[in-house]
């Protein structure tokens, strides 16, 4: 997520005081029915995959980093992740760093193209809330050539961004910030997030979309969560339903085993298509 786009988070929980460059309209909030919100539960999250399966690994810092996709004991899909080793994180480059990390073939029907691993080593604003060493993980339904198509160059690119997906299509509690982001598009972030309120990030989840559809799902982890080992599961709040074939996660999850640092959708079950 980049710092034109947080600039405008503070617009959320007190539009009064944005910064006028940055404010812009009001956020669109999602209010689906609280019954619709997804709860994580013991159940969903603490199954052990099968077997795992990761994608081509990659170089990050003097380690490496990569993709995986967990799968049951009947070879269906139930988690999808990452994996960034200790070695990766013992020495991360002192610039900003993104990674396209391709899925296995094994995660082809839970509806994702790639995850676009993003190390942000000095964070970005606003100062005091994501200002601090981290990485954004998007979980992107759209392929890198759809993402490089989502440029000002494109006369349309405004109207794009503002476009919201339907009814039903966010889940509840979310809202989009009024601003956007190239070869992203907006971003929305829950208005109840703990590091809005004053509270220190660590972790959160954001949701993007452009031109009306949601177009990925995004941990965002400090370096310094991982680096404590502290294994963590946070619920998911679920839309209604999607446009095509969509997994949505109960939870995400934190976790460290044997060298690897691991983020993960987990609890991943297929979303009613409309």
């Amino acid at each position: 997520m980049a710092a034109s786009t947080l600039m405008a988070l503070p617009a959320i929980l007190q539009p009064s005081q944005a910064h006028p460059a940055h404010a812009g309209p009001a956020p669109s909030v999602s209010r689906a029915a609280p019954t619709l919100v997804s709860v994580a539960t013991q159940a969903e999250t603490a199954v052990a995959p099968a077997r795992t399966v990761e994608g081509p690994r990659q170089a990050l810092g003097r380690g490496e980093a990569f993709s995986w996709v967990g799968l049951d004991a009947a070879g269906r899909p139930i988690s999808l992740g990452i994996g960034v080793t200790q070695t990766a994180l013992d020495e991360l480059p002192d610039a900003a760093t993104e990674l396209n990390l391709a899925l296995p073939a094994e995660a082809g029907t839970l509806g994702y193209d790639h995850v676009g691993l993003d190390w942000i080593p000095h964070g970005h604003e606003p100062a005091g809330v994501y200002d601090k060493p981290h990485f954004d993980l998007h979980f992107y339904r759209i392929s890198v050539a759809a993402r490089d198509r989502i440029t000002p160059e494109d006369p349309d690119y405004e109207a794009k961004l503002a476009r919201e997906p339907a009814a039903g299509l966010v889940p509840p509690g979310f809202a989009r910030v009024p601003s956007g982001v190239p070869r992203m598009g907006a971003h929305w972030v829950a208005a109840d997030a703990p590091e809005l309120a004053g509270q220190p990030f660590e972790r959160t989840l954001l949701l993007g979309s452009y031109d009306g559809e949601l177009t990925f799902v995004e941990p965002m982890i400090t370096r310094a969560f991982l680096q404590a080992r502290t294994e963590a599961i946070l619920p998911v709040r679920a839309p209604q339903g999607a446009v095509g074939a969509l997994a949505w996660p109960a939870a995400y999850r934190v976790s460290f085993d044997q060298g690897i640092h691991h983020v993960a959708l987990v609890g991943l079950r297929p979303l009613p298509q409309r």
